[in-house]
């Protein structure tokens, strides 16, 4: 709406600019009018209850900028052949609850239309110092909800008899509470901002309020949430207009625990819903104190921090450099993983160079394309098993061909203690490597030997404090359902991981891939474990760590279907873990088995396209058929760039 004709006026204290739902007049040194305006269709069949519903959804606008109702005019449209006892108690439920708000029913106007739609063109004064605005918020504020969400999903599940009356009953009256009284308790602290959940949902109101400024990190176990609207959303009731602020927000929001009905809950449209409010830290628990003497719940479910750059940045690539050696090949490995001996010996060396060469062109290519790059991995197989000077001209290649400016996190994969050294892990450190996995898998010793890997105590101590002494922040990797190992045995090692400090915790569930030695040897896997014995201990100690969970995935074929769990210290969350996982952007593989995925978002299908480039296996193969596979690549990426050319232009 730029284009339309603008006044200005200095007494005009909130207007078109603001995304508040209410505008602001300055009157005097003391006195500012509020004016707002709200109606809708009916979405209920009582229609007193309708009424008083409409009219608390208008009045709430007023509360939500800190100020006293005075006056309401109606907007009523209504058909003709209507019942007019309807319009009636419409308008009764309508006239109480303005009264209720202490403010004046001065008349309004009706329309004849088709369906009945009701509202309230609503007045109120405030003092132009103690205006709230719903776009200034501060770093370091908690946030408190103070009503508890699911109304449309209630709402909906009610209307195919999928709830209960109690809760749709305990919904009705959530909808028809002013948060008058929420808003007078609010007036004794010193808030920075407030708005009301209402049509763009939780999150979409949120977004709002930290205005691009700030980021926010909600405490989903803490959103109060009506009786039965996580099961409801749980078996997929769920509205459309859940759906407009998913897709609206899908570019602001970022999820690190997978949890689909809260995810709904948090889109859900609220209908008169709650105040949202941004104060400091000091004040939010006395407040929410306060609150909670009042009948309905609330609760602190956030806090404001620094802005943070979102995970998934289209707008960005990440590249992988894939080393397809080990020392051994691990017995339930899938990865492309050779062992330097027999047909691959004698072409090492030009493997190496090989890779040294897709790795440059792929490089020059990023900064002939002006491409962004935000993570580079460099995984395998085992990347470690390269000499200190292999490792370093590798990173000196990467170094001399890439523009890093935008380079968030630079991830060596050196998952065997047995390959590493202080020089290399130097080496790693001087070229800008930050993240590095060194992975015990279990800390049973037996264990390791069945699996084909074999290190010891003291050589992953070792590899462990030289790598915290110089700085390299640490992934640990744990696999539950190895060969042989107990409930008891796994209990042992996550007891173990209490002696150190990583910043990433990676659990994974075993699952038998097509191409592991377990599989074809048959194996199977007959000692059952205690999932929940075993949860409880993941818990105990993350916690203990204060590692938080951010991604959830499950693969086909996993050990007693469990989930592969990744945790992290706050703000070390692995960005290529979650690029993996939600497919969301582009990578591009370089060597022997390295996959491309070229990732294009249809704005028409609100979907992504996909489509992978797979490098050979078998590193002969891949190193004699690298020039024609290489240049595939780039006219590939060249399409995909022309493809984002035409969208943004």
């Amino acid at each position: 709406m730029d284009d339309l004709p603008k006044k200005k006026d200095e007494n005009l204290i909130v207007g078109y600019e603001s995304s508040d739902d209410a505008a602001v007049y300055k009157i005097s040194e003391d006195k500012a009018i509020i004016q707002t305006l709200d109606f809708f269709t009916t979405m209920i069949n009582d229609p007193y209850l309708y009424g008083q519903i409409a009219a608390t959804n208008a009045l709430s606008d007023v509360y939500a900028m800190g100020g006293k109702v005075i006056t309401a005019l109606n907007i009523v449209a209504f058909p003709e052949k209507m019942d007019m006892e309807i319009l009636k108690q419409i308008l009764k439920g309508g006239a109480e609850k303005v009264h209720e708000a202490g403010g004046v029913l001065a008349g309004g106007h009706s329309i004849h239309d088709s369906t009945p739609k009701y509202g309230l063109s609503v007045t109120g004064v405030v003092h132009p110092d103690k205006i709230l605005v719903n776009n200034n918020c501060k770093e370091g504020d908690v946030l408190i909800v103070t009503k508890p969400l699911g109304v449309s999903i209630i709402n909906s599940a009610h209307m195919i008899k999928e709830c209960s009356e109690e809760a749709f009953a305990t919904c009705v009256r959530q909808m028809t509470t002013l948060n008058k009284y929420a808003a007078e308790v609010m007036e004794e602290y010193p808030v920075n901002s407030c708005t009301d959940i209402t049509g763009f949902g939780f999150l979409g109101h949120l977004v709002e309020m930290l205005d691009g400024k700030y980021s926010a990190e909600i405490f989903s176990e803490n959103i109060p949430v009506l009786p039965e609207a996580y099961h409801c959303a749980s078996e997929f009731i769920i509205t459309a207009g859940g759906q407009l602020n998913r897709n609206y927000l899908k570019d602001k929001v970022e999820f690190k625990v997978n949890d689909f009905p809260m995810e709904e809950i948090m889109f859900d449209p609220q209908t008169s819903g709650g105040l949202l409010i941004s104060l400091p830290e000091k004040y939010g628990e006395e407040l929410l104190e306060k609150l909670n003497k009042l009948e309905i719940k609330s609760a602190i479910v956030g806090k404001v921090v620094k802005r943070q750059e979102k995970y998934l940045d289209r707008k960005t690539i990440g590249v992988y450099i894939g080393v397809a050696f080990c020392p051994t090949k691990c017995t339930y490995c899938s990865f492309p993983a050779y062992l330097l001996k027999g047909k691959y010996a004698e072409r090492y060396n030009e493997y190496i160079e090989s890779l040294y060469n897709e790795t440059a062109e792929i490089g020059k290519f990023s900064k002939e394309e002006k491409l962004k790059i935000n993570t580079i991995y460099i995984g395998g197989g085992t990347p470690s098993i390269l000499s200190a000077e292999e490792i370093e001209k590798l990173l000196l290649t990467v170094k001399e061909n890439y523009d890093l400016q935008s380079l968030r996190e630079f991830t060596f994969e050196a998952g065997r203690i047995d390959t590493l050294d202080r020089e290399k892990l130097e080496i790693l450190k001087k070229y800008g490597v930050d993240k590095i996995s060194i992975n015990p898998q279990s800390f049973n010793e037996k264990t390791l030997k069945l699996v084909n890997r074999y290190h010891n105590r003291e050589e992953f101590d070792n590899v462990y404090s030289i790598a915290k002494e110089i700085g390299l922040k640490i992934n640990m990797d744990l696999i539950l359902g190895l060969p042989g190992e107990t409930t008891e045995d796994i209990l042992h090692t996550l007891e173990e991981v209490k002696k150190y400090n990583p910043e990433n915790l990676t659990i994974h569930n075993l699952a038998i891939k097509n191409a592991s030695r377990l599989n074809k040897e048959n194996y199977r896997h007959y000692i059952e474990l205690d999932y929940e014995k075993i949860f409880n201990k993941i818990n105990e100690v993350t916690e203990d760590k204060k590692l938080n969970p951010y991604y959830m995935y499950r693969q086909k074929n996993s050990f007693q279907w469990g989930e592969n769990l990744g945790y992290s210290l706050e703000g070390e969350e692995s960005v290529y873990n979650i690029e993996m996982i939600e497919e969301n952007k582009t990578v591009i593989g370089i060597g022997a088995g390295a996959i491309t995925k070229l990732i294009h978002y249809n704005e028409t299908e609100k979907r992504n396209s996909i489509k992978r480039l797979v490098n050979p296996k078998d590193p002969l193969v891949w190193i004699n058929e690298l020039p024609v596979r290489l240049e595939e690549k780039k006219q590939a990426l060249r399409k995909l760039l022309e493809k984002t050319d035409k969208k943004s232009g």
